[in-house]
């Protein structure tokens, strides 16, 4: 017995640091909180402690490089960003071929966004030691407003002068220039079977690859879409600006110039129309496309190194507004009349010719959520169409062509949908585009699991592209705050929409915490064309909104009678913790209830832990179960 009770003494007294370790443990299962760390010093340096949410090297005087605030990022948990002020950053700590940024290249394995601020676009530059990025499989990764340059990542079957990706990674804004490849692919870009590439407004110039992609390479099982992208002056054995062998789409974008090889090569390019290849080795046969046409692009000048277009260019309000990004690579905005023709078009390419704007994206202040009354003169007994119940009537100027949002009723917790109708007012329209801004914390439009708007066209639109995106680029949950909705001709020229057609129809999801109201779906940036891509001018849009409405009480049938089950009670539990119902406590049974609480272990592991009964183990019942195990059970009180 002595020994026993020596025993029990010993495996009782690490119950403190039991409920030391159940804290650590919950206070780690936490959601991790985003940091922003922003650069001090371009100095190539590693941090001096990574992990310790400090972006300090070991200098005398510690300061945060951008090697130091990347390794910060990879030990942290959660979405980080890195703040790069204008300036020059070299690479310079000698060392290849390793995955923790330490030495060589800046390696990247969670998730991170990286920033240019400041007047110009920061420069980081390779200095011929290494590539300048690589994403690894695990990273998902946004680079914004930067300069890569001077990478080469040297040795044999290297891949990836300026950037490799084996991630999710997204490009804006950014030149991608003057790095090599010596005896391998991809230049500028390699991307690799695992990784998936957006890029929008990015010039990629001056790259070379030994083998294959001076200015981009995709492997095998990559996909890579391009949007106003410019790829000029890349030289390789083979596609000399592209060499695709996955899954690649264009639109808006300029491939020209190659100095060895064709533009592109591999398998073909999927595209989704109004680029230019000065060659004819891109495959370009969708609408507004064009083959053996020069781009007229200019010199690089100012800190972008992004290429103008030259008076005439015929990149020039040639693109497709459905794709147009609101502004061009140095922040210039979108479209612009750049040409002089009275049209707004978006151009091909990276950069936007100066010109007047286009109307501002804002609703008309025609069009207004409440009904004008009819102003019109009156013809006999008035026979209106018959509306489509959930439509909001009309209030856009008459006689305007306009995408007119419907209306969509539900309580919290509800899905709803909601339509999106052409009202052509006498023009004839081929293709359309708006944006639409929502309420992202309580109407949010539902996610499809790939990430895109749980959005759909208009199965009758049968020789119709259709395409919807969540702005900003790249966003998730309540960070959307916009949808990018366009259905595009796949022939040239294409049918027309009937008026009253119905585009696409939208699924939103109304938040459990929403409260009782009318919540917007404004219409902005509305743009339609005729079949043979000439813009509809005035173009308008007609605001929609999610109504929510409180949910119905449920009342109680006549049948129904008072009973001792209509207003059930929690019985009290003799002893907390007692799993086996032995009136006392062991510390195994502590041990299930900490593997309840961290949801390893189902609550039936141990329904006596659960005192509240709300189907939860928390730390407060583990602490009355150590107490009962220290102290012993007590009976329950007398009733």
């Amino acid at each position: 017995m002595t020994i026993r009770s020596v025993t029990i003494i010993c495996r009782l007294s690490r119950l403190p640091l039991l409920i030391g370790a159940v804290l650590l443990a919950m206070w780690r299962a936490a959601p991790a909180h985003a940091v922003t760390f922003v650069v001090t010093s371009n100095a190539d340096a590693v941090d001096a402690k990574p992990g310790d949410g400090v972006c300090a090297t070991a200098a005398a005087t510690p300061a945060c490089t951008l090697r130091a605030a990347i390794q910060e990022a990879n030990a942290l948990a959660g979405a980080d960003t890195i703040n790069v002020p204008s300036g020059t950053y070299f690479l310079t700590i000698q060392g290849a071929n390793e995955d923790a940024a330490a030495t060589g290249d800046l390696d990247v394995t969670g998730e991170l966004t990286i920033n240019g601020t400041g007047t110009n676009p920061p420069v980081i530059g390779g200095g011929g030691i290494d590539r300048v990025f690589d994403v690894l499989g695990t990273a998902t990764v946004t680079l914004s407003r930067l300069t890569i340059q001077n990478g080469n990542p040297g040795g044999a079957n290297a891949t990836g002068g300026g950037i490799r990706n084996a991630g999710n990674l997204t490009l804006l804004n950014l030149a991608v220039r003057n790095n090599t490849v010596q005896n391998g692919d991809g230049g500028g870009i390699a991307n690799l079977g695992s990784g998936r590439m957006q890029l929008t407004n990015v010039t990629l110039s001056g790259n070379v690859a030994a083998a294959r992609g001076g200015g981009l390479a995709n492997d095998v099982g990559g996909s890579m879409q391009l949007v106003n992208v410019t790829l000029t002056d890349n030289g390789a054995f083979q596609g000399g600006d592209i060499d695709n062998l996955g899954d690649a789409e264009l639109v808006n974008t300029i491939v020209t110039n190659s100095r060895q090889g064709l533009n592109c090569t591999g398998l073909a390019i999927l595209t989704l129309g109004y680029n230019i290849d000065d060659g004819e080795s891109c495959g370009l046969i969708a609408p507004g496309d064009r083959s053996d046409t020069d781009p007229g692009l200019g010199t690089p000048t100012g800190g972008t190194f992004v290429y103008p277009l030259v008076a005439g260019s015929p990149a020039i309000d040639a693109g497709n507004n459905a794709h147009c990004p609101a502004t061009d690579q140095r922040g210039a905005p979108r479209p612009t009349d750049g040409n002089g023709d009275g049209i707004f078009g978006c151009d091909i390419g990276a950069y936007e010719a100066p010109g007047p704007l286009q109307f501002t994206p804002t609703p008309s202040p025609t069009v207004s959520p409440t009904p004008l009354p009819p102003t019109e003169t009156p013809t006999g007994t008035p026979e209106l169409p018959t509306p489509t119940p959930t439509l909001v009537a009309p209030t856009v100027t008459p006689g305007g062509a306009a995408i007119l949002l419907s209306t969509a009723t539900g309580s919290p917790g509800d899905q709803v949908t909601f339509s999106a109708v052409l009202d052509t007012g006498g023009a004839i329209v081929g293709s359309a585009q708006n944006d639409i801004t929502f309420d992202s914390s309580n109407v949010l439009i539902a996610a499809l699991q790939n990430g895109t708007p749980d959005c759909v066209k208009n199965p009758d639109l049968a020789d119709k592209n259709a395409g919807f995106n969540f702005r900003p680029n790249g966003c998730t949950g309540a960070i959307c705050t916009m949808v990018r909705a366009f259905i595009l001709p796949t022939s040239s020229p294409t049918s027309q929409i009937d008026d009253g057609s119905t585009l696409y129809t939208c699924n939103v999801n109304i938040s459990s915490e929403a409260a009782p109201g009318e919540y917007p779906l404004a219409v902005s940036r509305v743009s339609l064309s005729n079949p043979l891509g000439t813009p509809v001018a005035g173009a308008v849009g007609g605001d929609g909104k999610v109504v929510v409405v409180a949910r119905p009480t449920e009342t109680p049938t006549a049948s129904a009678t008072p009973s001792a089950t209509a207003t059930p009670t929690v019985t009290p539990i003799a002893c907390v913790g007692d799993c086996n119902h032995s009136a006392g406590v062991t510390i195994e049974e502590v041990i299930t209830l900490v593997n309840i609480a961290l949801g390893s272990s189902p609550v039936s592991a141990c329904v006596a832990g659960d005192a509240n009964g709300n189907g939860e183990i928390t730390v407060n019942e583990i602490i009355a179960a150590v107490n009962n195990a220290l102290n012993g059970c007590r009976p329950p009180a007398a009733s």
